[in-house]
């Protein structure tokens, strides 16, 4: 998106006062941007009282970058690290975890146990540093985007649970489209299509997040009515689990 849209969409946010969270990823690396922080300045400027995060696989991630991201805004920075291939199936090893926190010079505050990972918190100033070892295997297929695999749900069943998701997170691509739902990788692709709430470039991101049509979908989707427009969602194995933001 252009900066003039980045920075009215912000003025839009500050203008309804959010404070929910607000993070720097959709299916990209935010470190590998070298704009990372000024626009983490940008956004703490317009939104004081926003949650500013950062997730990352840590491959670009310093002690120093971590102290810039924190001077800068930045409340949380939750890193994961990603098995290689030959190791996809095996439980995490929380080590890793201690590695990467001993590289950031800081020392392990907590440890927490998730379903689909385990993780390390530290703090450094006023940010919270979590760092993930993931159960790959527990991952959800993206909306069926992604192969099962060696996913522990390799079985394909219509899902008859409501998803409440829309309701609660907003993900923007990088051309500025508003995607019905963060499980969906690509809205141009002509299967995903009626996943597209519309682009921030031409209309303001309040007003696609409160329009008719999203929340018709939103109705939809509470009642598990999915349909032949909303296919991904019939094969989605997304489960909120504890733990998950």
């Amino acid at each position: 998106m252009t900066r003039a849209v980045w920075l009215r969409t912000l003025a839009e946010l500050a203008a309804l006062d959010y404070s929910g969270w607000f993070a720097f990823h959709n299916y990209n690396e935010p470190l590998a941007d070298p704009r990372i922080l000024s626009l983490v300045r940008e956004a703490r400027r317009a939104l004081a009282r926003a949650k500013l995060t950062i997730y990352t696989n840590g491959d670009y991630l310093t002690a120093r970058l971590l102290d810039d991201l924190c001077d800068a805004g930045i409340s949380e920075v939750k890193v994961t690290l990603y098995p290689t291939a030959d190791c996809v199936a095996d439980e995490p090893m929380l080590s890793r975890a201690v590695s990467f926190l001993d590289h950031l010079g800081l020392t392990v505050a907590s440890h927490a146990e998730h379903y689909r990972r385990t993780e390390l918190h530290a703090h450094t100033g006023h940010c919270l540093v979590r760092v993930a070892v993931p159960r790959v295997t527990r991952f959800s297929s993206r909306a069926g985007y992604l192969p099962l695999g060696l996913l522990a749900h390799p079985t394909r069943a219509l899902r008859k649970e409501p998803c409440l998701l829309p309701c609660s997170s907003a993900a923007i691509d990088w051309k500025g489209n508003l995607k019905l739902c963060c499980q969906i990788y690509d809205v141009t692709l002509d299967q995903y299509k009626p996943y597209n709430m519309g682009n921030i470039e031409s209309r303001s991101l309040p007003d696609l997040w409160f329009s008719d049509r999203f929340e018709q979908l939103r109705a939809r989707l509470a009642l598990a009515r999915f349909g032949a427009d909303l296919a991904a969602c019939r094969w989605c194995d997304f489960r909120v689990a504890p733990g998950d933001r």
